[in-house]
């Protein structure tokens, strides 16, 4: 289901870049970029900006990510329903990561 695999998308950018604990990420992104990300809001606040489907994720330079990963993000995040890939096929794409090349 599209619904799914956008889901998904969001769990896929949080695991990859450590934003598994919010509070940690904006602590850590004040620190090392002297900003602070949904300055003023509360952790309840920031997760439905992140979870309206208009707030797209901002690609970190640290930790890196490989191209790759980032493409099958935002494709998965995509506003359109119909616009993001079936869970298969972000299965098969994942699989291309880790297999020996």
């Amino acid at each position: 289901m599209p619904t799914d695999v956008y889901a998904f998308g969001s769990v896929f950018y949080a695991v990859s870049t450590a934003t598994y604990e919010l509070v940690r990420l904006i602590k850590l992104v004040q620190t090392y970029f002297d900003t602070v990300p949904f300055q003023g809001k509360s952790v309840y606040q920031i997760s439905l900006i992140v979870t309206d489907g208009k707030h797209h994720p901002t690609r970190l330079d640290s930790p890196t990510m490989e191209d790759s990963t980032w493409d099958l993000i935002m494709s998965c995040r995509e506003s359109s329903p119909s616009q993001r890939p079936k869970m298969d096929d972000v299965v098969q794409k994942m699989t291309s990561f880790i297999a020996p090349h």
